[in-house]
Parts: structure tokens; C-alpha cells; sequence
């Protein structure tokens, strides 16, 4: 007699041997697959074991009632009493069910135990075909739009499908790969079966793309998606997949003219920019963090190419993440030869050399040089460092740049082309960009931001206007090198002027010279350097005219002292000195070693080893250095012979001539009162001797802070006598005629 199995009562609840009788459309889609998969493999597995059962039982829902049924008839007749008890009995235990299963299939005949099996095929076929009349699942859509970001094949698909319906489900887990271990080498031919490929296939998949991509992580315990991807499925909505790897890149308001890259550079990067490639185009944009590679990128991208993207990078953003984003982006747009894929912060992805020991993670070089090989859109890779490049892949890019620090030259460029760009032409004078370019040492981005924050409060007249993004830079200065304030050489005083300085030689040569040599591509400069020697007394205006030359060649100033460079370590000093030379080269700066003669001791009077290595060294540094450098000294005599030489310019600077003394007086300390320069008052000054321009400057200092009214033309020019009779005194010299204290 048939048996009907119904809901039975146990403790006043209604309990039935299926959990959930209104599964999401994601645990039903789950189950179709697991349908599917179990009907692969049960002809290969043993259907006594009770691991098997219980999944398959969880898959039934209501039809295992009728399994049970059907399953009784192929019992012997003395089984069907007691299994109907144990059944009774179960309730709801799917474990206890398995068993109860397993212990009738066991004790049934071959015959019985074949009628079991196809009895199983059956009612996985029903129960994945009434699965299958159910809407589309999220997990479902994010496999597709995956899939077709990636361009995954069938193979490729299956496999993904796979891993999402065991990640998420922990009887898939517990039976598929903790049990069964179908992923394991040796149990490879299961997995096959499941999906429904050959073995040949599924190997061809652990070794391939998905693998590369790194979506699955595997060994011998585990082969589930990995965190990233996990993190994808879980996204509620489809459309939010490629937004987890890139996006519509960005321009930029600087323009390409305003980067220090030369003519020649730039208008052959546009040429291979713009026109169509039949090979693949990568190009390398390298540099030091901050130069601009980033805006630069984006505004190349923007007036060259109809549309691109840039790859998502954030602190969690593993290589791993950032290759699917690259491959997923490069698929999406493999036949567009005119769009670009910006790839920012590639060091972990390109520097695969040192990856595990900068990055902890270790890359594939297999991957990035197939991707490198592929024809498709164009790629902008930005890193801050290539020594960790292999060579292989360096050899792969169509065309790279070099990025190097602002000079004052490029950030008044880059000024006023971000006022240009945000309407504020005309809020600073051309005195006070060139003033910002040279106080605040800082590349593209945080003048764009200090504009645009002065336009937004308001700042009216220029003063202000200046005022307001000089308080940003500077703020943006000390924030970069973790709250210290910038440690740059002071600016040149605005009212310096190299009129009236006692100098002998011919400077306004000089300067014409100075000016060829920077209007010169950098390419041509680095042919020959400039090497000049400024000499002569204390305060005459020998670092200030290196200033007013950087100032007056819109060119980046690094001086540099001995405390600087000097090392008590050995050999520390000679590399210091090669450092700030490679510096001055890399920025294209004036380099400025004020008090030369500590580097440059005569070696003939050197009395230990080193006092002799690191002249050697700044001799060698300087014949190699393709830039301008300039020298100053108090001590001329001092000097090792063979260095003084090596100057193509040496210049004197002495005293000041009497009619220069008026000139610095007026220019300097006369607007510090009130009144006017009488005439006597005028030859008193004229009549001071060996007065230099540091001495106008040290009384200024002394008188400069009081008001106008408290402050006598008198009483400046007594102080300018007294620094002339100190040094009168330490010199050793007679104080005669107007030096006298009047």
C-alpha cells in the first residue's frame, strides 16, 4: 500500500524536511546549478554516501515527500515498516534523513539500487527545470556583465559560475570541495564533469586567464573567488560591476603647454596619440610623485582621443583588483583604436622585480606581457619609479617621458594657465605670479587648488587675491614635508638690483650669455654646463646676483652649504655631493655652493685622505654637470688651483664705489624715513669706505621695524660708518676722512 508522507506535528510547530519555502532569487539560482551539477556526476559517486544525500534531499524542498513514496516500492517488504518509523521519526533533521536513506539504499537489491538512481536523475531534472522558471538572479546578472567585461569563453564562464555557487553556498563548499575535493589534481576528472568539459579543458583553466587574473584562490584545501571578486557578487546592483574597476576619466585644467616637456616631445606624442595604431601603443609617463603626470595624462587624453578611462587605485586595491580592472576596461574597448585607458599608480603592477618586497604581492610578468602584445586602445601607464621594471616590459612601451620637479619657469606657466582656465585673469600682477613660482616649490595640482580656493572666497584686489594662494602653497608645503616649513633660500630682496655693484668683469656679457644658453631646448643645454665663480669680500652681493640670475632665467635655485653635505661618516660626503648634483641636473636648476672653498681645498695643503676624496669629487661632479653652476667665496687664495681653472667665468665683487654707496642708500634704507637725502647728507655716504651691500641690508634690519617718524637719515648713515670701522678694525686699517663719527 502507497504511503503518503505529510508535514508532521513535533513540540505545537509545523516542521518540514526543507528550510526556507520562499527562497531569494540567489539561493534559487544556486540550487538550479546544483541540480545541474549533481546530475553530472551521479552515475561516478556513490549515492549511499550520506554527504551526497543530504545535499541532494536539501535541494528536493517538498518533492522528497514523494521521493520517499516512490522509494518505498523498491524496498523489501520488511525495510518499507521501518523506514516509514525512522522517517516519522526524522522530522525535519536532514542528516538524520540522509542516513535513513542511505541505510534502505544499502539493504536494496542491485535492481533496487539502479531504479534509486534513476530515480534521483529524475528528480533533479524536475526540480532544476521548476528552478529554472524563476526570474534572474543578481548573482546571475553579475556573472554575465563580468563575463562580458572580461570577455570570458564558455569554459571560462562555467568555471566562474562554479566558484560563485560554492562561495556562496556552504553545503556547495562542504560537499564539491571539501568533500569530494574536486578541484585537487587528482580528482580533476569530477570537476570535468560537472562542468561538463574535458579534463584537457578544465587543466587549460587552473593555468589560464582566470588564473592570471587571480579570481579564484586555490590549494589544497580551498578553491573559492577570491576577496575582490567575492566583494563584486556581492554588489546589489549590475550595473555597479564596472564601476568596481574603472571610469570615465577626468581632464584637466592645465594645459599640455604648461608641463616642462619639450616642443619636440610633445607634438610627437600627440601624432601617435591621435592617429590610428595597428600595433599596440603603450606609453610610459615616470617621474617623482607630484610632477604632473596624472593632470598631464588626463589632458592628453581629452584633446586627443574621443573617449577614455581610467583604472581604479585605492589603498586596498591590489594588483590583483587593478588587473581585472585593466583587462575588463581593455575588452570593453578592443576595437575602439581611439580610446585611451589611463592606468595611474602602475607601480604595483609594472615594477615586478621587487613587487613582493615593496607590495607583498607577487606578479605575473606572463600576463602583462600578453596584455602588452595585444592590439587595442591606448594605455597611459604612470609610475613613480622604473627600476623595478624588467627589462622585457620596458621594451614593450612605444614611447615614454620623464617627469621631473616644477622649475619656477613651469609653475608660471602652469599659473596662468590655471587662471586662464577658472576666469582669474588679470587677479595677480605678472610680479606676483613670478614671486609664487619661485617661494613655493609645488607642482601642478596644488596651485590649481589654491586659485580655485581664492576665487571661491572672494579675494577681490590683487593683493589679497596673492596673498590667499600664497597662504595655500604654503600650507601645502609644510603639509608635504610632514609640518615643516619650507627650508628654500630666501627670496631676493625686491628691491635688488645688480646696479651699482662693484664687479670686476664683464657681468652684462655674462648675462647675455646666461640668457642664450636658457632659451636652448634642455636637450642641446645638456651638452655643455656653465661653471662661474663669484669672489670677492663679505655682503658684496655674490649670492644675491646668483639669485637675481635664477630669478631673471625663471630657473629653479638649490644652494647648498657645507652643512648640507659634510658627513663626520666615510664616503657619506662624496655621495652627497654627487645627490645634489643629480638633483640640480633633474630639476634643471642653478646649483649654488656658497663658501666654495670648504669643497674645494687645495690638496696640496690636505692633511688627511678625505679632505682630498671629496675635492676630487666635487671636481669630477662638476665637469659632468650640464647646468649652471655658481661658486662663491670669501677666500679666493684658498682655492685648489686646478678648480679655479675649471671656471668658464670668474668674477670679482668688491666694495662699493662711492656714487654706488648713494645708490644702495636711496634704493634701501632711505624709504625707512621720512625725509629727504640733503646734499651734505650725500657726501657722507659717498664718502664712507668699504661699504658693501650686505652692510645697507644689516642696518635695514636694525631700523627697519620701527616707524618713519622715529627713524633720521643721520642716524643710518652713523650706522653704516660703524659696520665700516669694524671690518676697518679687524682688517687692521686706519680710520681716515669721512669714517670718522660725525
Amino acid at each position: 500500500m502507497r504511503r503518503r508522507y505529510r508535514s508532521h506535528k513535533h513540540n505545537n510547530s509545523d516542521f518540514c524536511v526543507w528550510k526556507d519555502q520562499n527562497p531569494d532569487e540567489n539561493e534559487v539560482f544556486i540550487h538550479k546549478l546544483l541540480c545541474k551539477y549533481l546530475i553530472a556526476i551521479v552515475g561516478r559517486i556513490n549515492i549511499t554516501d550520506s554527504n551526497f544525500l543530504e545535499i541532494f534531499i536539501t535541494l528536493l524542498g517538498e518533492q522528497v515527500l514523494k521521493l520517499a513514496e516512490d522509494f518505498e516500492e523498491v524496498l523489501r517488504p520488511d525495510m518499507q515498516l521501518l523506514f516509514q518509523e525512522e522517517m516519522r521519526e526524522a522530522g525535519d533533521d536532514l542528516e538524520g534523513i540522509a542516513d535513513i536513506f542511505a541505510k534502505g539504499i544499502s539493504s536494496s537489491s542491485p535492481a533496487g539500487k539502479r531504479k534509486f538512481l534513476k530515480m534521483v536523475k529524475n528528480v533533479l531534472a524536475v526540480r532544476e527545470e521548476q528552478l529554472s522558471s524563476t526570474k534572474t538572479s543578481q548573482l546571475e546578472e553579475n556573472i554575465k556583465v563580468l563575463s562580458g567585461l572580461l570577455g570570458l569563453s564558455q569554459p571560462e564562464i562555467r568555471l566562474l559560475s562554479f566558484l560563485v555557487v560554492t562561495t556562496f553556498s556552504t553545503e556547495a563548499e562542504t560537499y564539491f570541495i571539501m568533500h569530494l575535493r574536486c578541484h585537487q589534481f587528482s580528482r580533476r576528472n569530477i570537476l570535468a564533469a560537472i562542468l561538463g568539459l574535458t579534463r584537457g579543458q578544465v587543466e587549460g583553466l587552473f593555468q589560464g586567464r582566470l588564473a592570471q587574473l587571480e579570481l579564484f584562490d586555490h590549494d589544497r584545501h580551498i578553491f573559492d573567488l577570491s576577496e575582490n571578486y567575492r566583494k563584486i557578487f556581492e554588489s546589489p546592483d549590475a550595473k555597479c560591476v564596472p564601476g568596481s574597476f574603472f571610469k570615465k576619466a577626468e581632464s584637466s585644467p592645465i594645459t599640455l603647454d604648461a608641463y616642462p616637456i619639450e616642443k619636440q616631445e610633445l607634438e610627437y606624442l600627440e601624432k601617435i596619440m591621435k592617429n590610428n595604431h595597428e600595433s599596440p601603443n603603450h606609453i610610459l609617463f615616470y617621474g617623482p610623485p607630484g610632477t604632473g603626470k596624472t593632470s598631464f595624462a588626463r589632458r592628453l587624453a581629452s584633446e586627443t582621443t574621443a573617449i577614455s578611462y581610467e583604472i581604479l587605485h585605492t589603498e586596498e586595491n591590489c594588483s590583483k583588483k587593478r588587473r581585472v580592472g585593466i583587462s575588463a576596461c581593455s575588452n570593453m574597448l578592443k576595437n575602439n583604436d581611439n580610446a585611451v585607458i589611463i592606468v595611474d599608480e602602475a607601480d604595483n603592477v609594472l615594477n615586478t622585480v621587487n613587487s613582493w618586497f615593496d607590495h607583498g604581492e607577487v606578479q605575473d610578468k606572463g600576463w602583462l606581457n600578453s596584455l602588452m602584445e595585444e592590439d587595442g586602445p591606448t594605455f597611459l601607464w604612470i609610475v613613480n619609479r622604473i627600476s623595478g621594471i624588467e627589462p622585457s616590459v620596458l621594451r614593450r612601451f612605444a614611447f615614454s617621458i620623464q617627469f621631473k620637479e616644477f622649475g619656477v619657469r613651469e609653475r608660471i606657466s602652469v599659473i596662468n594657465s590655471v587662471l586662464d582656465k577658472q576666469g582669474g585673469n588679470g587677479r595677480l600682477s605678472k610680479e606676483q605670479i613670478k614671486k609664487l613660482a619661485a617661494d613655493h616649490r609645488v607642482n601642478a595640482g596644488p596651485i590649481d587648488t589654491a586659485v580655485n580656493k581664492a576665487m571661491e572666497i572672494g579675494a577681490s584686489d590683487k593683493d589679497a587675491f596673492y596673498k590667499a594662494v600664497s597662504i595655500s602653497l604654503g600650507a601645502h608645503e609644510c603639509l608635504l614635508d610632514r609640518g615643516t616649513k619650507s627650508m628654500l633660500a630666501p627670496s631676493m630682496e625686491k628691491t635688488y638690483d645688480i646696479s651699482g655693484l662693484n664687479i670686476d668683469g664683464d657681468f652684462s656679457l655674462l648675462m647675455r650669455q646666461l640668457q642664450t644658453w636658457a632659451k636652448e631646448a634642455s636637450r642641446e643645454r645638456s651638452r655643455f654646463g656653465l661653471r662661474l665663480m663669484f669672489y670677492g669680500p663679505p655682503g658684496t652681493g655674490k649670492s644675491e646676483s646668483a639669485k637675481y640670475i635664477a630669478n631673471l632665467l625663471e630657473l629653479e635655485l638649490h644652494l647648498r652649504t657645507a652643512s648640507d653635505i659634510i658627513s663626520p661618516y666615510i664616503g657619506e660626503t662624496e655621495q652627497n655631493i654627487r645627490k645634489v648634483f643629480e638633483n640640480a641636473i633633474r630639476e634643471e636648476a642653478i646649483l649654488v655652493f656658497d663658501e666654495a672653498d670648504t669643497f674645494l681645498f687645495p690638496r696640496g695643503k690636505a692633511q688627511r685622505s678625505w679632505e682630498i676624496s671629496f675635492t676630487n669629487e666635487f671636481l669630477t661632479q662638476m665637469e659632468r654637470f650640464s647646468g649652471i653652476l655658481i661658486c662663491t667665496t670669501n677666500r679666493f687664495s684658498d682655492m685648489d688651483e686646478a678648480s679655479v681653472r675649471r671656471f668658464t667665468h670668474k668674477l670679482h665683487f668688491g666694495y662699493l664705489k662711492p656714487e654706488a654707496n648713494l645708490i644702495f642708500y636711496k634704493r634701501i634704507l632711505s624709504p625707512l624715513c621720512s625725509g629727504k637725502v640733503t646734499q651734505q647728507l650725500g657726501k657722507q655716504i659717498q664718502g664712507i669706505q668699504n661699504l658693501a651691500p650686505g652692510d645697507f641690508a644689516s642696518v635695514k634690519s636694525r631700523y627697519g621695524f620701527l616707524p618713519k617718524t622715529q627713524v633720521r637719515h643721520q642716524e643710518l648713515t652713523n650706522a653704516l660708518k660703524e659696520e665700516s670701522s669694524i671690518k676697518m678694525a679687524h682688517a687692521g686699517k686706519t680710520i681716515i676722512g669721512f669714517n670718522k663719527r660725525q
